[in-house]
């Protein structure tokens, strides 16, 4: 508890004087829009090449999808990263690079997925979930997780 009125003295005093100072690393972005009563901007949270391979991962998994679809997993990336134990990893580039987890392939980001990655940051549109896949039919398990719902594009995703 003191720890987090510690944390959040800090980022109000921070933030309030000077809005482009880096957000300290390790701290979730949804605690500090918590603490702050205000979201954090996507481009001041994240650098350049972390929103790349963000934007890369949901324009190859959701290539052509809606974008509620395409802000699902973004959303679970978003909760990937803000793991409060980091056990997906500890930074963006190895969360997604991780072998089997997601594709990333496609170059041209479309103002769609932009729109939908900015959506999932700042409204969590796949509460609790971690894991996502595209098989046909679902399962009740996958990667240690319990199957929470299925989307339109035929994603299921999976959470505690």
């Amino acid at each position: 508890m003191i720890s987090s009125i510690i944390v959040a003295g800090f980022l109000l005093g921070s933030l309030g004087k000077d809005p482009s100072q880096a957000i300290p690393a390790g701290i979730p972005t949804s605690v500090i829009c918590e603490m702050t009563d205000e979201c954090v901007p996507l481009e001041d949270a994240y650098t350049e090449s972390e929103l790349k391979l963000i934007y890369q991962v949901v324009e190859t998994e959701t290539h052509c999808q809606s974008a509620e679809s395409k802000s699902h997993v973004a959303s679970v990336i978003f909760n990937m990263i803000n793991h409060p134990t980091k056990r997906f990893g500890k930074s963006v580039k190895r969360i997604i690079t991780c072998p089997n987890r997601f594709c990333v392939g496609r170059n041209k980001i479309t103002e769609s997925t932009r729109e939908a990655v900015k959506m999932a940051y700042e409204e969590n549109t796949a509460p609790g979930c971690y894991a996502l896949h595209s098989n046909r039919r679902h399962k009740k398990r996958f990667s240690g997780f319990s199957y929470k719902f299925s989307d339109a594009a035929g994603h299921h995703f999976y959470g505690e």
